[in-house]
């Protein structure tokens, strides 16, 4: 009698096996997914996307700014399955457990955030009650169906967060080209900072440009008439002061000058060009005074670090966020790289309002051509100064800036 020959069962297909896998792992990663977005991609993005300026001072074009975005918002959920899948290797209760422990984390650091928001204690007493939270919410997920099925639906709430963020926060208007950015590309470039013009012309009386009529004299400063025409002129401004030292400062800081000091940062501190050196390059020349300080002029581009350093703030923001002191930073641009006291001061004073007359000899219309020749787009916006000691006496000049010899004692 013939035996027949025992065959062995066929193995399980290795893509049905993966299949398998991948398949019991979706919900774990939509679960994942859906409490990163609420903890970590909502309140990132929300706070930041309130911040154009952010991504601006640190030179983060539209490319940088969404793969910003990519990474708060999947990376966080991917890097915290990609910790639990693997355990599903000693067992399905492992994998749960370490899934559950990822949930409660994650609820942890939701409850943190809700609880400053709604409650008036900090530190200790803080992470203690979200502790509690955390903790019967993790029950209430591992007991009840419902709370599971609702995240898997909350999985949606990452897509919505970006969109938010790319399309109606105030980001936008630096995500997206528009008509009007498109044909000016130094202003688009910097995100709607306009580029600002400072033209100092030193000893240059109103009166010189007028008519008999008190207005602007069209047949002899043309351009300067068609300059008010198309702005805002202020036909009754004057200085505080007519000597430069004095009316220099006055006019970069808003305020009365302050005696017998020298135009200088450290006496200083607060001028245009602290205000505007964080968002703005300083292309600045000034003749007889040095208001701005060395730590803004002395450097001709900010090394501002680009999507690294965006990256880098934004973990720092996130630490803050999630941190039950009373230390969440609620605007991203406090990580601004302001110029501190220290720095201002760093240079004392010089005693002699007139410690820069050495600069009354320099060529002063070459200063202004070479100024002309640097009024060009640029990718961030710039503060375009220049102080010029012309038409300032003596009256050494021809109408096309040559200059001509004078006696000595003019």
């Amino acid at each position: 009698m013939a035996e027949a020959a025992v065959q062995p069962a066929p193995a399980r297909p290795r893509a049905a096996t993966v299949k398998r896998w991948a398949r019991g792992e979706l919900v774990p990663f939509l679960e994942i997914l859906a409490l990163c977005g609420l903890g970590v991609a909502q309140p990132l993005l929300d706070v930041t996307g309130r911040s154009p300026d952010f991504f601006l001072f640190y030179g983060a074009g539209r490319g940088d700014i969404l793969l910003m975005v990519a990474i708060v918002t999947l990376v966080p959920p991917v890097a915290l399955w990609g910790i639990g899948a693997p355990s599903g290797l000693a067992g399905a209760k492992v994998r749960r457990a370490v899934h559950i422990g990822t949930i409660g984390l994650l609820l942890g650091v939701l409850a943190v955030q809700v609880g400053k928001h709604v409650l008036p204690v900090r530190g200790l007493a803080l992470a203690v009650g979200a502790l509690a939270v955390a903790g019967a919410a993790t029950f209430a997920y591992v007991r009840w169906r419902v709370p599971g099925q609702l995240l898997r639906v909350a999985s949606l709430g990452p897509l919505l967060f970006a969109g938010l963020f790319a399309f109606a926060s105030p980001v936008s208007a630096v995500v997206l080209p528009s008509a009007a950015a498109a044909g000016t590309a130094g202003v688009a470039s910097s995100g709607g900072h306009p580029p600002l013009v400072v033209l100092f012309l030193d000893e240059f009386p109103l009166v010189s440009v007028l008519d008999s009529n008190g207005r602007i004299d069209r047949a002899t400063y043309p351009n300067i008439a068609a300059l008010a025409d198309s702005t805002t002129w202020y036909r009754n401004a004057t200085g505080v002061s007519g000597w430069t030292p004095y009316a220099m400062p006055a006019m970069l800081t808003g305020r009365y000058p302050r005696g017998d000091v020298a135009p200088h940062y450290s006496a200083y501190p607060d001028n245009l060009f602290t205000l505007f050196g964080g968002l703005y390059d300083l292309d600045v020349q000034e003749s007889i005074t040095q208001l701005c300080p060395p730590s803004e002029c002395d450097r001709t581009r900010r090394q501002r670090g680009g999507l690294t350093t965006v990256l880098s703030r934004t973990a720092g923001l996130m630490r803050q966020i999630a941190s039950p002191r009373d230390e969440a930073v609620s605007d991203p641009e406090a990580s601004y790289e302001e110029t501190t006291h220290a720095e201002a001061t760093s240079q004392a004073a010089p005693g002699d309002p007139r410690f820069r007359w050495d600069s009354l000899d320099d060529n002063q219309p070459a200063r202004f051509t070479r100024f002309l020749a640097n009024l060009t787009p640029t990718p961030q916006p710039t503060v375009h100064f220049l102080h010029l000691l012309m038409p300032h006496t003596p009256w050494v000049y021809f109408p096309d800036g040559t200059r001509y010899p004078a006696p000595e004692d003019f």
